[in-house]
């Protein structure tokens, strides 16, 4: 972690560390646009993958990314999903701010109905060149609360 530290440069009290395979993120505290970025990709990385499957909605997403063991995640094997635990140090209700900002911003789809669902949108799987600085200012100050 230490190295990685140096490499982005940032202060050891500013992030949080977790990793996701071979990759290494800060969990978001100075809110800075890369890490934003990478819990984005995460988000929607998770909801294109488990996409291939069965539709869910937010809590069966955050409940894959928080790397939670319910009865839905057994069921359906949402464990072997690349993205499974990969946020578990996130706080849940930021994790539900990221998503709540993305279906506001049409880079996620949330189904209307009893049983809502997620599903990816072009612009979500084009988020790095869709997504605006003003979208991203917008994020960071909602996640800063």
């Amino acid at each position: 972690c230490q190295l990685v530290m140096q490499a982005i440069n940032v202060d050891e009290d500013a992030v949080q560390f977790f990793k996701w395979g071979d990759q290494v993120f800060g969990e978001i505290k100075d809110h800075s646009r890369e890490d934003t970025e990478a819990v984005i990709h995460h988000i929607l990385d998770c909801v294109e993958n488990v996409s291939r499957f069965k539709f869910f909605g937010i809590t069966v997403t955050l409940d894959i990314l928080k790397g939670e063991d319910t009865p839905k995640i057994r069921k359906y094997q949402l464990s072997q999903i690349p993205q499974f635990g990969a946020l578990k140090d996130m706080d849940r209700k930021k994790l539900w701010i990221f998503i709540d900002w993305m279906i506001e911003n049409e880079y996620l789809l949330q189904t209307k109905g009893q049983y809502p669902v997620l599903h990816p949108t072009y612009n979500g799987r084009h988020f790095s060149e869709m997504v605006t600085e003003k979208q991203m200012e917008e994020l960071r100050k909602k996640i800063k609360v």
